[in-house]
């Protein structure tokens, strides 16, 4: 089995690699190429650094530079191919989902008017160090990060006149902060806002988020001018934050790992859709297919997983190693501060037995994309509904019916983009069809519950109710998740290694697979081009 692996891993990479290369020689597709087809990168950005009039034509001069961004953005998904992120599928997931988180900055959102986020200052303690709780008293010992604020970095030289606090301590102050008037400042805002899509830090964060501390809120509602007193201070010793970060950001490589190991023994993840159940579910009889198909969504599920909360963990690590260091006096963002790492899933058990295949995708699910897919749902409630319709209040039914078509529509465009993308004998409609049928469970257990509370002659008890809707699901799920995931295994996914180093091949496990380094270093190739603009390296 492991000697077919290989040579069936090696044979799909040989054909995939000549699949592009007759490609671009034959001019049907073309290069991916750095930086000349992330051009509309610098355009968005451009159009949120300029500060447009709030009346007159020029206003919506942004929204013309976002369709030309749009147009690079779909030509690059229409006419260049690469073989990184997945076989090919990063191209049309990264060049859609940024066509969609565009529009949301560009088209449905004043951001220059309304979008806010948190920054954090370092401003001298002005209150009476005697008066101060002690747990503070210890913490102002030294900063968060365990460094001791000299002089020089603080600029601040305090006696003890008036008894207020001495050696130049400094605590952190937090308030919102709307589009800068600075240009360097506004540079900085505009990269964050670009980049921050789940915005934890942001004013429009999402509500299922954890609070943010009382102190940072009880900051966050003070004029920047007024004084600070003693309850509002805050600080955190992010140590042990960083330490369990970098413990779960280990347990998800080595899940990864793990994942890919034991897929190995199922010819189903090389890309044999037909092939028979695992021999290990023989015992499982005539069950076995069934038994099998449901093993093989449940491992894409895993993997799903696993891939999301392993480099979102990696990050996190990054950036609270990196509040660990003097550079944290140097960021308007507080790295350091635990609310920034919300957790990115939700508890799967409670998620559907409370609410079914709503609780699924809306508590439980990611919210990477959650604000660029809920953005036109939103306009179309503010502008449409409100305004055009002199301000009559629809049902709430209605809009949040439109924003679940929305939601799951855009979904289903990002991973038909992705699959549309992959070097492979794909079915993007099938990536569509699956996120398109959820929009009919979702309705469907609505309807249900509707129904039920009038036709039942009782009241149906609680764990009636989470039976039904766990059961749901999972036959929901069952029957619709196929169609993402052998499109998934169509398009070779599971033949990229998600790790660059294997720990269990370096441990003697899953031998006959290759040895424990599993990526290999590719040259960096430079395209010349015709024109100037059209040079750069190869991706």
């Amino acid at each position: 089995m492991d000697t077919s692996y290989n040579a069936a891993v090696k044979e799909f990479l040989r054909y995939r690699r000549e699949l592009l290369a007759n490609s671009i020689e034959s001019g049907e597709f073309q290069h991916l190429v750095f930086p000349r087809d992330f051009a509309s990168v610098p355009i968005v950005l451009l159009a949120l650094f300029i500060k447009w009039p709030c009346n007159g034509p020029f206003k919506y001069t942004r929204h013309l530079l976002y369709f030309y961004s749009l147009y690079l953005n779909v030509y690059v998904i229409i006419h260049c191919r690469s073989l990184m992120v997945l076989g090919g599928y990063g191209v049309g997931l990264i060049f859609s989902w940024l066509s969609i988180w565009s529009a949301a900055l560009l088209l449905f959102n004043d951001v220059q008017g309304s979008f806010k986020r948190i920054e954090r200052s370092f401003v001298p303690l002005k209150a009476v160090k005697s008066d101060l709780p002690n747990e503070l008293n210890e913490k102002l010992g030294s900063d968060s990060a365990g460094l001791r604020i000299t002089q020089n970095q603080s600029n601040y030289t305090h006696g003890q006149a008036n008894g207020t606090t001495t050696s130049g301590k400094l605590v952190q102050r937090f308030r919102w902060q709307g589009y800068p008037k600075s240009l360097g400042h506004r540079f900085s805002w505009i990269i964050d806002v670009f980049l921050s899509h789940r915005g934890p830090h942001w004013n429009w964060r999402p509500k299922d988020f954890p609070p943010l501390p009382k102190q940072v809120q009880s900051q966050l509602a003070r004029d920047k001018d007024t004084e600070l007193s003693e309850d509002e201070l805050w600080e955190e010793d992010n140590r042990a934050n960083l330490m369990a970060t970098l413990c779960r950001t280990l347990v998800y490589y080595f899940c990864l790992d793990l994942l890919k190991v034991i897929v190995i023994r199922d010819p189903y993840f090389v890309g044999y859709i037909d092939s028979p159940p695992p021999p290990f579910l023989d015992f499982c009889g005539f069950l076995a297919p069934m038994v099998a198909r449901l093993y093989r969504s449940t491992v894409n599920g895993m993997a799903v997983y696993f891939a999301v909360v392993f480099p979102t963990s990696l990050s996190a690590t990054v950036f609270l190693a990196i509040s660990r260091t003097p550079l944290r006096f140097k960021t308007r963002i507080p790295f350091e501060a635990s609310f920034l790492y919300p957790p990115y899933f939700g508890d799967l058990l409670s998620s559907i037995l409370d609410r079914g295949l709503i609780g699924l995708w809306g508590t439980c699910w990611h919210k990477h994309f959650r604000a660029g897919f809920l953005a036109p749902g939103n306009w179309v409630k503010s502008v449409v509904f409100l305004k055009l319709n002199g301000g009559i209040q629809w049902p709430p039914l209605i809009f949040w019916g439109l924003q679940v078509f929305i939601s799951f529509t855009l979904s289903g465009i990002v991973h038909f983009a992705g699959s549309y993308t992959q070097m492979a004998p794909t079915n993007p409609s099938r990536q569509f069809l699956f996120f398109a049928l959820q929009i009919v469970g979702i309705f469907l257990q609505v309807l249900i519950e509707k129904l039920s509370k009038r036709l039942m002659p009782f009241e149906v008890p609680l764990w009636l109710k989470q039976l039904s809707k766990g059961t749901f699901v999972f036959v929901w799920m069952a029957c619709s998740s196929p169609l993402l995931c052998d499109d998934f295994v169509i398009g070779r996914v599971w033949v990229e290694e998600p790790v660059p180093y294997s720990l269990i091949r370096a441990m003697g496990f899953a031998t006959g697979t290759g040895g424990a380094m599993r990526w290999e270093a590719e040259p960096i190739r430079w395209w010349g081009g015709e024109r100037w603009w059209e040079r750069g390296i190869i991706l």
